[in-house]
């Protein structure tokens, strides 16, 4: 596995739209984000207005401008883009219902339910993520953006075997949540990332 530049800063350029941002070492300071990217700049990022522009199609990665172009392939890096081989795997003992994953004056948070069966339908399962949102609300204050994920276990949650992701924040776009200030909702919206599909009959 490639072996990313111990740096403090790095600048990401969208292949797409040609957008550029920078970011540095302390916007990833967070436990959460430590124990992701092991204390380096990751990868890659994605981007937000890429994906803002089409929403049904996946998020373009942006590469760090010192990542070779031989190197740029998403599964010779760890998650999102880390280049930690030894990052935890996740054991029962790591999960937590919300996880803070903020990151500079950007307060993002990770709210995951564990229910005994499957929830297929789409009411239901917004139903449960609004609810989550009041709580991380409730619980830590203006924040910016959260993510609701659902597992039938524990044991799969911290695996990252996830049956529906909702993510809650600016136009639906979880990479915009630091487009906005913690507090202001007006541009919120719910956007459904992952949700098990049942197979049609023949």
């Amino acid at each position: 596995m490639p072996r990313l530049q111990d740096v403090d800063e790095a600048t990401y350029i969208c292949p797409t739209c040609h957008q550029a941002v920078r970011r540095a070492r302390k916007d990833f300071q967070t436990p959460g984000l430590l124990a992701m990217f092991g204390g380096r700049l990751p990868a890659y990022l994605l981007c937000g207005r890429c994906y803002s522009a089409h929403p049904r199609k996946p998020a373009t990665h942006m590469w760090r401008t010192d990542v070779r172009e031989i190197d740029r392939r998403v599964p010779l890096w760890g998650s999102y883009g880390s280049s930690t081989p030894d990052a935890p795997k996740g054991k029962e003992t790591a999960y937590q219902r919300i996880r803070d994953v903020s990151f500079a004056k950007c307060r993002r948070f990770v709210a995951t339910v564990i229910t005994d069966r499957v929830i297929k339908d789409t009411g239901a399962l917004l139903k449960q993520a609004e609810a989550q949102v009041e709580d991380v609300k409730s619980a830590k204050g203006k924040i910016n953006a959260v993510a609701v994920h659902f597992a039938t276990s524990v044991e799969k949650a911290v695996r990252g075997q996830l049956y529906a992701v909702i993510d809650w924040a600016p136009d639906g776009t979880w990479a915009e949540a630091d487009a906005v200030v913690p507090g202001y909702y007006k541009r919120h919206k719910y956007a459904i990332i992952r949700q098990h599909q049942t197979k049609k009959e023949a």
